[in-house]
């Protein structure tokens, strides 16, 4: 059995699934996985020309991003996500968000209650499949060896202008200064107050061709952060999202 709710942030949760959905076009279901140290919601993009996962999406939520949190055991749910934005849709500022359910239950009970007039409007949210164990995404690392943070307006910017070009990023990360282009047109970020660079320098490699999903992403966050090892050569993108944690892109390829 497991029950969480949010106090009036279900707009925060609604950017995020409507960034899932961008990230994969078409995408009807997502991955929710539950246990007693928190929440992950997430969907992985296969390549279509070699069938191999090339990005995944996270949002991962731990008990203190919630107003109430219980869990008995590690349960894995596939869900209807357009189905759980059409819910959200009609969230306002003053909703708090409540999900319960049970392993055996086809359904995700979904509560939406005013704060204000005590009114609750009750549905349920379609559970494609459901079983105990963890969800298929990567792992977080919690330790990254090069850190590059850049506001969000600034990336924004660039991601737009860029993807006029092409879809395969690169990020030359040195120690004082980071080359962010797509072929031979880059943007240059020297480190300042705005543009933070951390740990070591090395080359990172990221796809801008979810632009959308980026875009998104970025809305609710002052500061994007680029992560990544020094021997490369695959990024991850963190979107800091207010109370509900970090929304994480991957790239590469994912075993």
């Amino acid at each position: 059995m497991y029950h969480f709710s949010l106090d009036p942030t279900g707009f925060l949760l609604r950017q995020a699934v409507s960034t899932v959905m961008q990230a994969q076009k078409g995408a009807r279901y997502g991955d929710l996985c539950i246990s007693p140290t928190g929440v992950t919601f997430g969907i992985t993009v296969t390549d279509p020309s070699t069938g191999i996962p090339s990005i995944s999406f996270t949002l991962p939520m731990e008990p203190l991003n919630f107003y109430s949190f219980f869990c008995r055991g590690i349960l894995y749910l596939k869900v209807d996500i357009r189905n759980m934005h059409d819910q959200l849709l009609k969230a306002t500022a003053y909703d708090f968000l409540s999900l319960s359910g049970h392993l055996t239950l086809g359904h995700i009970d979904f509560e939406l209650v005013d704060v204000r007039t005590k009114q609750i409007r009750a549905t349920e949210i379609a559970v494609i499949s459901s079983n105990y164990g963890r969800i298929a995404i990567p792992r977080l690392v919690r330790e990254y060896q090069v850190v590059v943070g850049i506001p969000a307006e600034t990336f924004r910017i660039m991601l737009i202008n860029l993807h006029h070009i092409g879809f395969q990023a690169y990020a030359e990360v040195r120690e004082n200064v980071v080359f962010l282009g797509v072929g031979e047109q880059a943007v240059t970020l020297p480190k300042d107050e705005r543009c933070i660079i951390e740990g070591a320098v090395g080359i990172l490699l990221f796809s801008i061709e979810n632009i959308k999903a980026l875009l998104s992403a970025s809305i609710l966050s002052k500061m994007v952060w680029l992560l990544g090892q020094s021997g490369g050569p695959y990024a991850a993108l963190n979107f800091p999202f207010g109370k509900l944690g970090n929304v994480l892109f991957y790239f590469g390829p994912i075993f």
